[in-house]
């Protein structure tokens, strides 16, 4: 199983530092200026300009990588196939096992609605999160 997760974060690594990466640029210079001409050292500018101006990007990050992270199939499929005594049997390569190899589509049907409620309901404990701290 760490293989698979080194592997995945391996594999999702790029794509979160490009949202990342792409959100830092949008924040104007301008405010670390007036940050430093207040005194604020540079924990100061983190913590207070830089965090809060990429909590949407981290969401999205977040909310895309669980939703991969929960579907995900090709990877332990491709390197384990399912792990010694199904150690890395996720729900997508069950999902897959039961619907092409096992011929069993209802049950691979009853583990995706499952898989999809999971994802539905992680994105908006996400989004409730970010609207808590939105307000706060």
């Amino acid at each position: 199983m760490a293989i698979l997760v080194i592997a995945n974060v391996w594999h999702t690594y790029g794509f979160t530092m490009i949202l990342v990466l792409a959100s830092l640029q949008t924040i104007p210079k301008e405010l670390y200026e007036a940050a430093q001409c207040d005194g604020a050292g540079s924990w100061q500018s983190f913590r207070w300009i830089t965090l809060p101006s990429l909590t949407q990007a981290i969401l999205v990050a977040v909310v895309m990588q669980t939703i991969s992270d929960v579907n995900m199939v090709v990877l332990p499929l491709v390197l384990t196939g399912g792990g010694p005594f199904g150690a890395t049997e996720l729900l997508g390569v069950r999902v897959y096992k039961e619907a092409f190899e096992n011929w069993n589509v209802g049950l691979a049907s009853a583990i995706s609605v499952i898989m999809f409620a999971m994802n539905m309901l992680l994105t908006l404990v996400y989004i409730r999160i970010l609207k808590q701290r939105a307000q706060e």
